[in-house]
């Protein structure tokens, strides 16, 4: 796995995770609520047989900023999204998504089906209740835990 890098959001920084195969196509995962890029650590490295993998933290997740102004509706993280993809350039990206991450890889090719070469879903709900935004927002709120080193989060 390459280092983490950053990429745009709009108005905020993303943190990536980079699997890299280069000179395979591109594929983005997409993490839950709640979660982070890391949760793809056990399969990205599988996907590398196929694709040049990167995982991103939406904003508000893992080592991404959090929204200055409090912002964390699905049409953020979609904004967020096409904001990252612009800064990689080259082709359209297979798009995979897991629950919520899979919501916003359907909304991103909803939106902007050019933007995606294909799109995975998993785990995802059929219907959005109205206080899910909010819901989303409050955990992403959460204060991120501190660990005194990486064997004490393990």
């Amino acid at each position: 796995m390459r280092g983490p890098g950053e990429l745009p959001g709009i108005g905020v920084r993303l943190r990536t995770h980079a699997w890299p195969s280069l000179g395979r196509p591109r594929a983005l995962l997409l993490h839950s609520l709640a979660a982070h890029g890391h949760w793809w650590d056990w399969v990205a490295p599988l996907l590398t047989e196929r694709f040049d993998v990167l995982a991103l933290d939406f904003r508000g997740h893992g080592d991404s900023e959090h929204a200055a102004d409090g912002r964390y509706d699905f049409d953020d993280y979609v904004g967020d999204l096409r904001a990252a993809l612009a800064a990689l350039g080259g082709e359209p990206p297979m798009v995979i998504g897991h629950s919520m991450g899979g919501y916003i890889a359907a909304r991103l090719a909803a939106h902007a089906p050019a933007a995606v070469a294909g799109v995975v879903i998993t785990d995802i709900l059929t219907a959005c209740p109205h206080d899910f935004a909010q819901f989303a927002r409050r955990q992403a709120d959460r204060p991120a835990p501190a660990f005194a080193s990486p064997q004490a989060a393990g």
